[in-house]
């Protein structure tokens, strides 16, 4: 599954013309978001996931520069990376580059920015509604699991304006875009 998400996203970027602030050495990335993000596979351990991949065929083409997924955890909901951009987190470096950076400052300098976040708050509010989602969504449900759904479109709204506040020009990818 890992590696067909890595596939569509690669052919995205090879379909789109590059906007934004790519260096002359190449695409500085960052991946920002949840699990999906991080690489975590199916057995619970982060590993390569779609992000690697991308930054894998940018550097086979040589258009790669830095590479950064230090931003993505396991579990993550956009309130989290909501707070993370807020509180203009530092954390380490998780791909090519330096040691650590400011998540701001990793905004501001990317040509290219991968946000996959939102299906931790889902999954958050079927386990508040005590729903297990393998026996069917009780139709009384529906409305407040469509009320989270909604609550995930604005939440995410609110990061990408707050990536474009801090860096307009960067080429954006997101998963769960509306």
């Amino acid at each position: 599954m890992q590696k067909i998400l890595a596939i569509v996203m690669a052919l995205l970027i090879i379909g789109m013309p590059t906007v934004g602030q790519a260096q002359q050495d190449g695409e500085v990335y960052t991946a920002l978001g949840d699990s999906l993000a991080a690489g975590m596979n199916e057995h619970g351990i982060i590993g390569k996931g779609y992000a690697d991949y991308i930054a894998s065929y940018l550097q086979q083409q040589s258009q790669l520069a830095s590479f950064n997924k230090g931003f993505a955890y396991s579990g993550y909901t956009t309130q989290n990376v909501l707070a993370d951009i807020a509180a203009n987190v530092e954390k380490p470096i998780n791909g090519i580059g330096e040691s650590a950076t400011s998540l701001q400052t990793a905004l501001a300098q990317s040509s290219m920015i991968t946000l996959s976040v939102g299906a931790n708050d889902l999954l958050q509010a079927l386990q508040a509604l005590q729903i297990d989602a393998s026996q069917g969504v009780p139709a009384d449900a529906a409305p407040k699991i469509m009320e989270m759904v909604r609550q995930v479109a604005v939440a995410n709204a609110k990061i990408i304006e707050q990536i474009q506040a801090i860096n307009d020009k960067s080429q954006l990818l997101c998963s769960n875009r509306r």
